[in-house]
């Protein structure tokens, strides 16, 4: 899924990778984690590349918009968790929204089906959730005010911290601080900025093999974080059906093998 925040091709060599993208824009500003330099992220949530849906950034609005929240504790790292079915991520709406108990949006995960490259798995990027189901979540916020019902004047936080709860695994939101920790620019895409990866083995040079890579694909315009993806080895959409995930399109196609 691509989240687009404000902020492309392929080379020859991603073809070696077997992914398929789902988009959901989010529009925001962020600060990264304490390895990196904060910054807000923005103002505004907005899924999918081309068709564009407003996401929900508090409570009220996910609640009016018919989200559900499916879990009544909250995880300091993670927040509430809201969804659109009540008894949580399905595979027909996969996304996961979490609010601070303040009712602010704290960050988004999303939910995988089918069978995932068991190295992502290993390094706790991919979390077992059941049999051929698994999850990951970014979170846009520290995990001091995500249940304390402290109010913040950042509408969607300052960070991008990749399963908080556990790996703690953090993206910056400057883009030079990407160069400095290894990871590898892409082309870029109007709309999207400039897309950069990240070999979880090699940690610089890029094997472009699914496995070792990052299934977490953010984006840059004018140097600050714009975008990001979720991406998955197992296609997740269905014949009639997306299921949230971005349409299969010729340019993913050829992304796999």
């Amino acid at each position: 899924a691509c989240f687009r925040f404000r902020a492309g091709g392929v080379s020859r060599d991603m073809q070696k990778t077997q992914l398929v993208c789902v988009c959901v824009l989010v529009v925001l500003a962020i600060t990264a984690s304490a390895q990196f330099t904060p910054t807000s992220i923005g103002d505004r949530l907005i899924r999918d590349y081309t068709q564009y849906f407003n996401l929900p950034i508090t409570i009220q609005d996910a609640t009016a918009a018919g989200w559900k929240n499916s879990n009544s504790t909250c995880d300091p790292n993670l927040g509430l968790a809201y969804t659109l079915d009540a008894s949580g991520a399905t595979k027909e709406h996969p996304l996961v929204l979490y609010f601070t108990t303040k009712g602010q949006i704290a960050g988004a995960g999303i939910h995988v089906y089918g069978s995932l490259k068991q190295n992502l798995v290993n390094l706790g990027f991919w979390r077992v959730v059941a049999h051929d189901e698994y999850s990951i979540s970014v979170t846009f916020r520290d995990s001091s005010v995500i249940c304390t019902g402290q109010e913040s004047d950042l509408p969607l936080g300052d960070r991008l911290i990749i399963n908080q709860d556990s790996i703690a695994f953090p993206i910056p939101v400057i883009e030079k601080e990407l160069v400095l920790n290894n990871w590898t620019r892409g082309s870029c895409f109007a709309g999207m900025g400039h897309h950069w990866f990240y070999d979880v083995s090699s940690h610089g040079n890029m094997s472009w093999e699914a496995a070792n890579m990052l299934p977490i694909v953010p984006m840059y315009n004018a140097g600050k974080i714009n975008a990001f993806f979720f991406a998955s080895s197992s296609v997740q959409q269905g014949l009639l059906d997306t299921h949230m995930w971005e349409k299969i399109r010729c340019l993913i196609c050829s992304c796999a093998r």
